[in-house]
């Protein structure tokens, strides 16, 4: 199986800095038109997200559940499959935590548990901690909409873009 691992904030909703409310939940105009396409090219998708306003106490962790219940109905409102699973660190970063991205093991579980071919899946998100992650899972890494200068890893200027770009 191939999959995509999406960041959420800044790659599948417009980044507010902290998104904790359902009123801060606004989708870029390609979101679902490219996890469509992703979805048409037989990808599993699912979504691998650092929240640390929960530990920050910005919002809590039902919070962050009713924004992903949203997420999901609106994927299917838009006539896409809701994401397999999302999964979620609610850490700081000075937490020292095993979870946060760029650390891989969100998304090593969720290969193992899918039993996920690495050489043919990706880890897309607007910031490098989310290529990263991808690398350090053995994925290849990719940037959408980011800010960040690099070298290392393709950047696409949206996630249209790069659902257009993958195989």
């Amino acid at each position: 199986m191939k999959a995509i691992f999406l960041d959420r904030d800044g790659t599948i909703n417009i980044d507010k800095g902290y998104v904790g409310k359902l009123s801060d939940l606004e989708y870029f105009s390609d979101t679902f038109t490219a996890l469509k396409t992703l979805q048409n090219k037989n990808y599993l998708l699912f979504v691998v997200t650092n929240q640390s306003g929960v530990a920050r106490k910005y919002f809590s962790v039902s919070d962050v559940e009713l924004i992903h219940k949203q997420v999901q109905s609106d994927l299917t409102k838009n006539g896409v499959t809701p994401f397999l699973e999302i999964k979620v660190c609610y850490h700081s970063p000075n937490d020292n935590c095993l979870c946060r991205k760029p650390s891989p093991q969100m998304v090593n579980e969720l290969i193992v548990k899918y039993k996920i071919d690495t050489k043919k899946s990706y880890m897309c998100g607007d910031k490098l901690s989310d290529a990263e992650c991808g690398k350090n899972a053995m994925l290849t890494g990719v940037l959408v909409r980011s800010k960040e200068k690099q070298q290392e890893f393709k950047a696409f200027a949206t996630l249209l873009d790069f659902a257009n770009f993958v195989p």
